[in-house]
Formats: C-alpha cells, sequence, structure tokens
C-alpha cells in the first residue's frame, strides 16, 4: 500500500469531525519551579547511572534552558512546555558493567 493509499483510507474512517472543540488551559511552571523539577531528575539520574549531577553551567535562552553537567552530559528543559530531554555523554556501551570483570567472564558472556 503507497503513502496516497494509506491517507485516503484513513481520512475516509473518520467519522463527522464537531464544529467546535473545548481548549482546556493547561498550568504553565514557573521557572523556579522548572528548575526545582530538574534538579530532582538529574538527582534521580545521577543515583541511576552513579555518578553526581548535582553540579553544572546552568545557560537559561529565551526558551529553553541547557545544564552542562560532568562527563558531556547535559539536560535541557523548554520553558513553555515543562518538557526534559537529558543526554547522558555516554558512547555507546561505554557503562555495560558497574565494575572491570574478568576476560574469562566477559569472553564467556560473549560465546553465550
Amino acid at each position: 500500500m503507497n503513502a496516497k493509499h494509506l491517507i485516503e483510507g484513513l481520512v475516509s474512517s473518520v467519522g463527522k469531525l464537531p464544529t467546535h472543540v473545548d481548549v482546556i488551559g493547561l498550568q504553565r511552571f514557573s521557572l523556579e519551579d522548572l528548575q526545582r523539577r530538574t534538579k530532582r531528575f538529574l538527582s534521580l539520574v545521577g543515583e541511576k547511572e552513579r555518578r553526581s549531577l548535582d553540579r553544572g553551567d546552568w545557560i537559561e535562552q529565551n526558551d529553553h534552558t541547557v545544564v552542562h553537567l560532568t562527563q558531556g552530559a547535559r539536560a535541557i528543559f523548554y520553558h513553555a512546555s515543562g518538557a526534559m530531554k537529558y543526554v547522558s555523554g555516554l558512547a555507546p556501551m561505554e557503562m555495560l558493567f558497574e565494575h572491570v570483570e574478568s576476560r574469562e567472564l566477559l569472553t564467556k558472556l560473549v560465546k553465550g
């Protein structure tokens, strides 16, 4: 099925659309609330990753704030939506084990 047929099928499956809809206002968090939520989030992530994420450079922009953290990690929170994004800064497969395992065990795990 090509994209055109898919779109036509989806459009035809929609029933009668309402003539109007209610708009619900959502709470907009203050910048201080967003910072507090971000610090809490970073605290939880830091516990999981077993590294400290409590210090960083907070750079506030018009619509978002970027927090540059240790080891290349960063967090971004968006002022309007309150959405957060976290980038660990770890390379893929960099933190597979909590501590260095023996060569024999690693070989056994790879061979299955």
